[in-house]
């Protein structure tokens, strides 16, 4: 019994079934019921009958010793596991509970987060842990031991980025309110929390990534920097460890199958390979330039008849415009000549603005851009290496890319690299470049590697 009770669990017996309730959520039963709170309420902010609470407050938390046995599979109880996470507003803690209590199941917080997950309810622990010294997370709610604090945050605009961020206040602006009919933990328990969170800032390998300051570096922007995508899911990579990049569902969540790790160097020199070679193909540029000809032509003939229609309006509202203007010199006066001239003389202007601009003039696309584009992106790829020159140069290479596609196949890996048309032909001919329709065309290329070029 003592061994149990050491466990932080409170089993009982009744009917056959056993039931599980750690200390804080007995002593929370008993605290919310001297708030007022009824046996329902209680029962759906914990998780549990109303009879169970009922008979909790009722024997103090303890009803006899039964025998549990725990195992550690889940056993087909996702669907519970997605009910429970849905009821609790997604508190994985709780659910991990009544794993314990109802299904006799002891398992950790990301088993919990995964299992969720896979059914499409994204989770992560952070809002467990949150951060201790702003107070987030569900470890570090003063509103659980009734206290509310106001003014902790402040928000402003990062200039460079243009996001909404967040900045602590300094302590003696913080407005702290006690609420002592919200308490729902005993100091106790949280005083416990506090200390062991205490012990884990005091550990000296937090204290060695700390001195670090690493919040306070810009991690540095590498070639596919947010452009890469999983074939598999549609998500995004993150960087795992210094030189490895990985579909970031698939590590974080367990959402995704494609588990690989990639090396980022080799992974870059590959785009830089399909943005020199494989894109912008000598044929492909010739096709392209053909359509865009075409499709050119068509704009211009379009455009000429809207301004010849335009053109002749204004001729039109002129000549009405002479004849009201020659009635006025005559002394004519009736209550509707001004409002029809003020009418006129408006149309007049909006006219004379949409004809001031000059008509576009045709663009002539070099016959050779590929290569032009070619010997342009090999430069820059080689100034990547030159520290002083190498941000220029990245912006306009990652520039060039919309989208970077890994995919996971039986027979190896492929990387499809989607090309931003535009900026291409910008780069090679500055002044045709301008004129197209960004959203007009796209590129795609693909290539294959073995997985063991990348020491999978």
């Amino acid at each position: 019994m003592n061994e149990v009770k050491d466990a932080g669990l409170y089993p009982t017996g009744m009917s056959g079934r056993i039931e599980m309730r750690t200390p804080d959520e007995v002593s929370a039963m008993l605290a919310l019921k001297s708030c007022g709170w009824g046996t329902k309420r209680i029962a759906a902010e914990l998780g549990c009958s109303p009879n169970t609470v009922k008979r909790w407050i009722a024997e103090g938390g303890w009803r006899g010793m039964a025998p549990v046995t725990r195992r550690k599979s889940l056993d087909g109880l996702e669907d519970w596991i997605v009910e429970r996470f849905r009821q609790h507003g997604g508190n994985a803690d709780v659910v991990r509970q009544e794993l314990a209590a109802e299904k006799d199941v002891v398992v950790s917080l990301r088993t919990v987060e995964r299992a969720v997950a896979h059914r499409g309810i994204l989770w992560r622990d952070t809002a467990i842990r949150g951060h201790r010294i702003r107070g987030t997370g569900i470890l570090n709610n003063e509103l659980y031991i009734g206290r509310l604090v106001w003014n902790r945050l402040r928000y402003i605009k990062d200039p460079e980025t243009g996001r909404r961020v967040s900045r602590l206040n300094p302590k003696e602006e913080w407005i702290t309110t006690e609420v002592p009919e919200l308490r729902i933990i005993d100091e106790t328990l949280w005083d416990e929390v506090k200390h062991r969170q205490g012990e884990i800032d005091a550990d000296p390998r937090v204290q060695s990534i700390k001195a670090t300051r690493f919040w306070e570096q810009r991690r540095q922007t590498h070639l596919l920097t947010g452009l890469l995508r999983c074939g598999c899911c549609g998500g995004g990579f993150a960087a795992v460890g210094r030189d490895y990049l990985a579909c970031s569902a698939a590590r974080k969540l367990g959402t995704c199958t494609q588990k690989r790790s990639y090396r980022r160097a080799e992974l870059e020199s590959l785009v830089l390979d399909l943005l020199r070679r494989r894109l912008m193909q000598p044929e492909a540029v010739a096709a392209f330039i053909t359509a865009y000809g075409e499709e050119i032509n068509a704009g211009r003939a379009s455009q000429a008849a809207d301004r010849a229609r335009l053109e002749a309006e204004q001729a039109t509202v002129m000549r009405r415009l002479d004849g009201l203007y020659d009635a006025i010199a005559d002394g004519l006066r009736t209550p509707g000549l001004k409002e029809k001239l003020t009418s006129l003389e408006d149309r007049r202007a909006e006219l004379d603005a949409a004809l001031s601009a000059p008509a576009p003039s045709p663009v002539r696309l070099h016959p050779n851009l590929s290569e032009i584009y070619r010997r342009k992106v090999m430069a820059l790829a080689e100034t990547l290496a030159d520290p002083e020159i190498r941000t220029t140069a990245l912006d306009t290479i990652r520039g060039l890319i919309n989208a970077i596609t890994v995919h996971e196949r039986s027979d190896g890996t492929t990387v499809e690299l989607e090309g931003a048309i535009t900026a291409m032909i910008e780069l090679a001919q500055p002044e045709a470049g301008k004129s197209l329709d960004v959203c007009s065309v796209k590129v795609v290329a693909g290539a294959g590697f073995e997985p063991a070029a990348f020491r999978l």
